[in-house]
């Protein structure tokens, strides 16, 4: 929001940064959720817009979606959407999106990896269903361990310490009352009881 920005930097470095972290934290919040979050765009998105946008677990978008980090042209720095952009696509596409300040569209976008399915503008709630109900399928302590998962393997280095975490995610989540449930379930060929 460009007022809240002009408002910011009229305030001083200390109402500037206050502005950052609260952009920074409603990204933060997407990643931390226990739940997968879903993103739907059908028009442009800029700014802040790509970074919550690139901050969801699932992305969907339409061929209409456009995406812009148009703040150098602008005198300042794409700062919380780079940590959401470089996570979701990679420090080399995200460099030429923050640096230029050019429009990507859905397409290019989508070969990228911002966006994860492109469908026609008839098709985004059908897609946004799917994703739920895939989603409901899982089990809800499964769903918020693997999201904990995806975030300790991009930010560790690989090596023998992430592989005894992975193994130790492995068999806490396997003897949980939810593993335990799913397995009983599976070898009694009858739904989960989070599916109830």
């Amino acid at each position: 929001d460009p007022a809240r920005r002009a408002e910011a930097a009229a305030g001083g470095a200390a109402a500037a940064q206050r502005l950052g972290m609260e952009a920074a934290l409603q990204l933060e919040s997407r990643a931390r959720s226990p739940k997968p979050v879903i993103a739907l765009a059908d028009g442009p998105a800029e700014g802040l817009g790509v970074g919550l946008f690139a901050a969801c677990d699932l992305r969907v978008a339409t061929p209409a979606a456009r995406f812009s980090l148009p703040e150098v042209r602008l005198g300042h720095a794409p700062s919380a959407a780079a940590l959401a952009l470089c996570a979701a696509v990679g420090p080399g596409p995200a460099r030429r999106m923050m640096l230029t300040g050019e429009t990507v569209e859905a397409r290019a976008a989508h070969r990228l990896g911002l966006v994860h399915d492109l469908v026609e503008p008839d098709g985004l709630e059908a897609a946004r269903v799917h994703l739920v109900e895939s989603c409901l399928r899982g089990g809800p302590a499964a769903l918020a361990a693997t999201k904990d998962l995806l975030r300790v393997v991009a930010d560790s280095p690989a090596g023998p310490d992430l592989l005894r975490f992975a193994a130790a995610h492995f068999g806490e989540i396997l003897v949980s009352e939810e593993g335990q449930g799913g397995l009983a379930a599976a070898a009694a060929r009858r739904p989960p009881p989070w599916a109830d």
